[in-house]
């Protein structure tokens, strides 16, 4: 019984022993491969140089694409109207100007309805759900279907109007990917914003042609908007200047000019387009000013369209204003979302062959890889502050916390070698209790 009682003390002892010790292991090559493998793959590597060199080539020979850093391409309008023109003609309508109306794109009772959703959130949420430049009387909020069920019949609407998915198309190519959705209001009071791109030169089309993506945000007017209430101002054509040779539009809007829209108009911008909101004057009469964006990349493994034709360009570093879970889909799920409603584990990339896969979309795994590996922060979901907003996490040294792993699993090891030792000289040649004896059997079997 004594020797039975022995065996069994030896075989969990072993078992304990090996698997502390098997998981101080996997951890660190865990970490190893996620750092050496997994997060270095989506690392930026190109030849910062040589496409310097090609946009001062663009830049000299006066390539089309690149020759309005001076002034804006149009001053007027009407010519930003998209409504009459076919689709090529629209698609080329944006890429020259960077922007461009659809009018009359949903009804008003949709519109409506929205609105008094955004507006709900606004008075219970309040307003700064994410940064904006000059945020003061601008609520923003992230939308998600999981908010209400009117979120999931809007995209359903706005994916399946005929003028939709063929323009996007048109200037992003096949299956363009959602990376953010959110709802902004000008209260009344809102200052004008600085004139910006969305994102950073250092990581755009702007500095690098080729190398990144250009994304687009469709912004869709939950009301009447004129521009004593903030209408969005652009500076057609400045998403074709290089980041050497900065517009002279100046934080102001020099030579830019507000679009005023009407309820249920919708239009396209360029990310790295000048722009900014308008200030809202609150003169009597008009209401706080609400829009909800959709903000769409070409999906990673595209060329961007026959206008980008940049097959292996990546989707920039920007902060992406999107919630889980909405990350995963494109444009092809928003006519599908009413009988295949959005689930939390497409956001990750659960729902598909592998993360990497083209033509899925950008889910957050990729996201977040990027990011770490870029030297940006992550805003993890899942992890919450005391007022409930998302935590940013910054991965400056990802080594440095395997290395780590590796330390604590090679010093454990190494303990449980010296331990072993010490406790054959002390119970070794002596009679032992059956504790005692299992423990130096086990540490003999180990080594």
């Amino acid at each position: 019984r004594t020797q039975r009682r022995q065996r069994q003390t030896d075989m969990t002892t072993i078992i304990l022993t090996l698997s502390v010790l098997l998981l101080l292991w996997g951890v660190a090559l865990l970490g190893y491969w996620v750092d050496t493998s997994l997060i270095d793959s989506y690392q930026f590597d190109f030849p910062v140089e040589e496409a310097r060199a090609h946009s001062r080539f663009l830049r000299e020979n006066n390539n089309a694409r690149f020759d309005y850093c001076n002034k804006v391409t149009t001053d007027n309008l009407e010519d930003l109207d998209l409504t009459n023109l076919s689709n090529e003609e629209a698609g080329e309508t944006i890429v020259r100007h960077g922007t461009g109306v659809l009018k009359g794109f949903l009804s008003k009772n949709t519109t409506r309805a929205m609105r008094q959703l955004v507006q709900r959130w606004n008075d219970e949420k309040g307003g700064a759900d994410f940064f904006v430049n000059t945020g003061e009387n601008r609520d923003r909020h992230k939308v998600s279907v999981e908010d209400d069920p009117l979120v999931s019949q809007y995209i359903y609407e706005v994916g399946t109007h005929p003028r939709f998915r063929p323009l996007v198309e048109e200037i992003m190519g096949p299956n363009a990917a959602l990376v953010g959705m959110y709802a902004l209001t000008n209260r009344k009071g809102a200052d004008m914003q600085f004139i910006h791109m969305d994102g950073d030169y250092e990581h755009s089309s702007r500095s690098f042609p080729g190398y990144f993506y250009e994304g687009y945000s469709f912004v869709v007017a939950l009301q009447d908007t004129t521009k004593s209430m903030g209408a969005t101002i652009v500076c057609p054509g400045s998403h074709k200047c290089l980041y050497q040779e900065e517009p002279a539009f100046g934080v102001k809007g020099d030579g830019c000019m507000q679009v005023p829209v009407d309820e249920g108009d919708a239009f396209f911008f360029n990310r790295d387009m000048q722009h900014g909101g308008g200030a809202h004057l609150a003169l009597p009469g008009e209401p706080d000013r609400s829009y909800v964006f959709f903000v769409l990349y070409p999906s990673p493994g595209t060329n961007g369209g026959r206008h980008q034709n940049a097959p292996n360009a990546v989707v920039p570093i920007r902060t992406f204003q999107l919630r889980v879970p909405m990350w995963g889909h494109t444009i092809n799920d928003f006519a599908t979302i009413l009988e295949r409603p959005w689930k939390w584990w497409e956001s990750y990339g659960f729902d598909r062959p592998w993360w990497h896969t083209p033509n899925y979309g950008l889910t957050l795994v990729p996201y977040w890889c990027t990011r770490l590996a870029n030297g940006y922060a992550v805003d993890l979901p899942f992890w919450k502050d005391e007022r409930g907003k998302s935590i940013e996490v910054y991965w400056i040294d990802f080594e440095v916390y395997w290395k780590r792993a590796m330390y604590m699993a090679a010093s454990a090891t190494g303990a449980s070698i010296v331990l072993s030792f010490v406790l054959i000289r002390m119970f070794g040649g002596k009679k032992k209790n059956p504790c005692a004896a299992g423990l130096v059997s086990a540490t003999k079997k180990v080594l």
